[in-house]
């Protein structure tokens, strides 16, 4: 279990979950699962697909390791436009996709 961004995750099977419930005074900015690698935090994960996406010419907001609604747009045009499964999250074959891993 890990706190980040104001949130607690835990780790399974090379993903990042939110820890619903943990603290019931939370609200989720990253409310899937994250597909990590690298031993990285989610925070982290999401900092690099932002970064990559800037540079592939697919996100142009501030890159603040948070999964907001820019980020998931960014997320789905890309997986749409490479072929990929359009889920708008942060999955094993986009940061594959994106050379992150």
């Amino acid at each position: 279990m890990v706190f980040v961004l104001g949130g607690f995750y835990y780790w399974d099977n090379s993903y990042w979950y939110p820890a619903w419930g943990y603290d019931p005074n939370y609200s989720y900015d990253n409310d899937g699962p994250i597909y990590a690698y690298g031993n990285l935090l989610p925070d982290q994960v999401i900092t690099n697909v932002q970064t990559a996406l800037t540079q592939d010419g697919y996100y142009s907001g501030p890159v603040t390791g948070s999964l907001d609604p820019s980020t998931r747009a960014a997320l789905a045009n890309y997986q749409g436009d490479h072929g990929l499964a359009v889920t708008a999250t942060v999955d094993e074959p986009t940061v594959e996709s994106l050379g992150l891993a």
